[in-house]
């Protein structure tokens, strides 16, 4: 009865984990392209974009572009945390009470002290 507990909360906290790395690079690549987009919108690309397009930032992106991508960047920057703490709290309540003791004096040890 335990082995299935204890499978289910080590599952439920690497995908916590899981989570938490997967959005931490999908927020890095968003927030970079909230930056490209509002530096294009403010002109600053225009003569790179130009000589690599053919075209000003006018033509690719429109005025309120950057606002669609600044919420997912605020989604998926604040929302991350979240979500992955809430997985991972679920999988530690899953856990029987005796292998939270053991896992809490292993991290413990490993922190030093």
């Amino acid at each position: 009865m335990h082995g299935a507990r204890i499978s289910l909360g080590h599952a439920l906290l690497h995908v916590g984990l899981i989570i938490r790395k997967v959005s931490t690079a999908l927020a890095a690549v968003v927030t970079l392209a909230l930056a490209l987009t509002v530096l294009a919108n403010a002109g600053v690309l225009e003569g790179q974009v130009q000589a690599h397009l053919g075209a000003g930032p006018a033509a690719w992106l429109g005025d309120g572009d950057w606002r669609g991508l600044a919420t997912l960047a605020v989604v998926l920057i604040g929302g991350r945390v979240i979500v992955a703490a809430a997985v991972a709290a679920l999988g530690w309540c899953v856990l029987p009470p005796e292998h939270r003791a053991i896992l809490s004096e292993v991290a413990e040890r490993a922190r030093g002290r």
